[in-house]
């Protein structure tokens, strides 16, 4: 994940070393809103197969499914994804259900 400068105050003043904390550095995805990191998390899921596959990263949508699995992946670990995948999509439904519904509420007044 990309690092975003911040200004923070540390809690030690003074590293010896200079630690993403006195550099000012934050994750970009703690300035998103949650819908849209759980949906970073499911193109990641999908980046990993298709990496190992011979699938073009990005041919496939958030909706279409997850790529076949890879020759040389364990079921397992297959399944463990679909799994995550699943449970990601559940997560992904519930919070943009929610953002729209705060949308809704804020343009309210103007209609």
């Amino acid at each position: 994940m990309p690092f975003v400068r911040a200004q923070v105050s540390h809690p030690l003043r003074r590293c010896a070393l200079p630690c993403p904390l006195c550099r000012g550095a934050r994750y970009e995805s703690r300035y998103q809103a949650p819908a849209l990191t759980v949906c970073d998390r499911r193109w990641g899921i999908r980046r990993r197969l298709e990496e190992r596959g011979s699938f073009v990263v990005g041919l496939l949508g958030l909706d279409d499914g997850l790529p076949p699995k890879p020759k040389g992946m364990h079921r397992r670990t297959y399944r463990r994804l679909e799994q995550l995948d699943e449970h990601l999509a559940d997560r992904w439904c519930a919070g943009m259900s929610g953002l729209l519904e705060r949308l809704e509420r804020r343009t309210k007044w103007w209609r």
